[in-house]
């Protein structure tokens, strides 16, 4: 990270991390019993507060509270894209990667189990995925098939990595999927690590 950077980014690092969750405040999550006391719980943390204010602690589904969480915390991360020079900016592409992951496997398990609920980071979209992502989340959000969601990767990595279990399974099991996927992102984050940072 250029020295340029180094002082903002440390700034923004160190007021993100003076958010987080305690080690406390996990063994109180850990006595909840229910969805209604976990979401009380976050709702009355610096945290989450702001971002769960208008959510309905009594009728709220798993479901929304992760998308809803998921979504500060790319939020935060990217924000860090602003102070960064173009070197350290192409090695947090692998940001964007784990969220098009994440999205892509919503996806592949909604196709597969009519219970999930019609929501997903979509939801919540703003512009920095717009931005940084070559991804059309609109086509992947309305696929219903999954041969409909392989059309809308064509020409991405991600059609290299699902079309071979699509060919050998005839249909794309999400527990393959996932496998292939996060091997596919630990490969990418390594390779950038050494390209960027070098081999120490």
């Amino acid at each position: 990270m250029s020295k340029s950077s180094n002082p903002a980014v440390s700034a923004k690092v160190r007021a993100m991390y003076g958010k987080r969750i305690k080690h406390a405040d996990y063994n109180d999550l850990l006595s909840c019993r229910s969805l209604e006391s976990v979401t009380l719980l976050l709702k009355g943390h610096q945290s989450f507060s702001a971002i769960l204010s208008e959510v309905d602690a009594s009728h709220v589904h798993r479901e929304y509270l992760e998308t809803v969480i998921r979504k500060e915390y790319f939020r935060d991360v990217l924000k860090l894209f602003h102070y960064l020079d173009r070197k350290d900016r192409q090695f947090l592409d692998v940001i964007i990667l784990h969220y098009e992951i994440e999205e892509i496997l919503w996806c592949i398990n909604r196709i597969h189990d009519n219970g999930v609920p019609d929501i997903s980071f979509l939801d919540f979209r703003y512009e920095y995925f717009e931005k940084y992502s070559k991804l059309d989340f609109s086509r992947l959000g309305a696929a219903k098939k999954t041969e409909t969601l392989l059309e809308a990767l064509e020409n991405t990595p991600f059609e290299n990595v699902l079309q071979p279990i699509y060919r050998k399974e005839g249909d794309l099991s999400y527990s393959a999927a996932e496998h292939s996927m996060w091997a596919y992102y630990y490969q990418t984050f390594y390779a950038h690590l050494k390209k960027f940072y070098g081999q120490k």
